[in-house]
């Protein structure tokens, strides 16, 4: 059974899986419980589970084909194939078994409470009766001193010499402190044993998202060379100024910017780009044209380059004028980037678009960087920021606890399984001591240890008569009676020979055990036994 049904963490060949999704509707629906067996050889047809490196996660899918040493999967119900394409060594196993909706049960009882309602219960059904009865039994004893009076009001008109023990006369004999001790093992073992299944029904490792960021820098440069004079000192249109188009024939554009991230050693970046220029008239005209031809580029750094040539856009504005009949037009250019950014940060796909505009009002004299959003800074345009993130799913060591006390799921097997088998062995050895007390002990023995705070132990030089007593078959018998009727019991020992008697009003009950005489052998070991 165990070599047939073992999980693989156990050292068997089966995993188990609870189906989730509808990938492998309609023969497989969620909560479906599949259970999966190694296989030396996988073929084409076969439904499978295999580890998917990409999605760090287990398939259940069908094989549907294989590409050299890899095999192809692909769902019941999906329309294409698994983009990841396992070698045989990845492959989980092969549907070996199923159960439908097994997995709500087994989802429940994966819950550590859960689990431990379930174990404590299955404790209870096998020690808890005797618990039980040793409550009632405890719960209706009386106190010594009871008994004691009761005992001397009764008796103290005898005309024998009574001595009435009001102590425990079986010190050694008492296995109260196996009955415990094995109590508290057992305990042990179901506490353990909760730990345990927990422990070995959670996996290793568990999968979290770390967030990896990047950032990207940008900014527009535009430039001008003109003659030296009272309008340009420097002999330069500087960014962030206006420019007379009467001094100048050419104004360079640059849109230039840098990717960074703190996981750029283990990054790739790659790109591509134009800067599209686009003029608008208030009457409604509008031209694009490609300011700086698409570029491709490899790496955390980029630059697009374009050149407007202003003689021959007042030229077209000229022309525009006139064919319109509206010489007064107010005109807006507006320099657009289309980058896009793209690439991988440890093995994770990341794409990123860029299009920061940058707007002047043009006229065929002056043309001015504006802000295209009110009371704002026209400069803020010419600098621009943004960031952006990416999830890595990592796996890293489980960890198990409560509250703040975590331990790693393998310390926790090793502890909770050594564990386990210490309490199982304090558990049987408590069970063997209990054992051998009863081998080494009359029947007398156990009465007095079961019934010691009920009994009274009694020396009489002249034990009453029993005739017109009423005998009972048990020792329980008697002390149901005894319960009854609030009496106690008085045990008298003679000899080889204990008579245990009951009197309620004018009744008396009695139960008599014969115990054998030992060898003084036997009683000198015994009696070093019991030391």
């Amino acid at each position: 059974m165990w070599l047939q049904w073992a999980p693989v963490q156990f050292g068997g060949h089966l995993t188990y899986f609870i189906v989730q999704g509808t990938s492998m509707l309609p023969r497989f629906r969620t909560n479906d419980l599949v259970i999966v067996r190694t296989s030396p050889h996988y073929h084409i047809g076969q439904l499978a589970a295999y580890h998917n490196l990409q999605l760090h996660a287990i398939l259940f899918h069908q094989i549907v084909g294989t590409i050299g040493q890899r095999y192809i999967f692909k769902g019941l119900n999906n329309p294409v194939a698994d983009a990841y394409q396992p070698v045989a060594s990845q492959i989980v196993g092969r549907l070996w078994w199923s159960v439908p909706q097994a997995g709500k049960w087994l989802a429940f009882f994966r819950q550590p409470w859960h689990a431990a309602m379930l174990v404590t219960g299955l404790a209870l059904l096998l020690w808890g009766g005797t618990i039980s009865h040793r409550r009632r039994v405890e719960g209706n004893q009386r106190t010594p001193g009871k008994a004691l009076i009761h005992f001397h009001h009764t008796l103290a008109t005898g005309r024998s010499l009574v001595t009435v023990g009001t102590t425990d006369p079986y010190p050694s004999k008492s296995p109260k402190r196996y009955h415990w001790t094995s109590t508290g093992a057992q305990i042990l073992v179901a506490v353990f044993l909760v730990a345990a299944v927990w422990a070995w029904m959670s996996p290793i490792r568990r999968t979290i998202t770390r967030t990896m960021a990047y950032h990207i820098q940008s900014q527009f440069l535009y430039q001008a060379h003109v003659p030296s004079g009272p309008v340009y000192p420097t002999g330069t249109v500087e960014p962030g100024s206006s420019v007379f188009l009467k001094l100048t024939h050419a104004v360079n554009i640059v849109y230039q910017g840098q990717w960074t991230s703190p996981w750029a050693h283990a990054s790739t970046v790659r790109g591509q780009g134009e800067l599209l220029a686009t003029m608008t008239s208030n009457s409604g005209w509008s031209s694009s044209w490609i300011l700086a031809s698409p570029t491709s580029w490899t790496g955390t750094h980029f630059s697009l380059k374009g050149t407007l040539n202003t003689d021959a856009l007042n030229a077209r504005i000229a022309q525009v004028n006139h064919q319109t009949g509206l010489p007064y037009n107010t005109y807006t250019l507006t320099i657009t980037p289309h980058v896009t950014l793209y690439g991988q940060i440890i093995g994770q796909p990341f794409q990123r678009a860029l299009t920061p505009p940058l707007t002047f009002s043009y006229s065929p004299y002056v043309m001015q960087l504006t802000s295209p959003i009110p009371d704002t800074s026209v400069l803020l345009q010419l600098h621009s920021h943004s960031t952006g993130q990416v999830g890595d799913p990592v796996s890293i060591p489980n960890q198990l606890g409560i509250g703040s006390v975590t331990v790693p799921v393998i310390p926790l097997r090793w502890i909770t399984s050594t564990g386990l088998g210490m309490a199982v062995l304090l558990t049987l050895l408590g069970w063997k001591m209990q054992r051998r007390w009863e081998k080494t002990h009359n029947e007398a023995d156990h009465i007095a240890a079961q019934f010691g705070d009920l009994v009274i132990p009694v020396v009489d030089t002249n034990p009453p008569s029993l005739r017109g007593a009423i005998p009972v078959p048990t020792i329980e018998s008697l002390v149901k009676l005894a319960d009854q009727y609030d009496r106690p019991i008085f045990d008298y020992a003679t000899n080889n020979t204990h008579r245990y008697i009951l009197k309620s009003g004018q009744d008396t009950y009695y139960y008599q055990v014969q115990v054998p005489l030992a060898s003084p052998s036997e009683a000198a070991m015994k009696s070093v036994t019991e030391k």
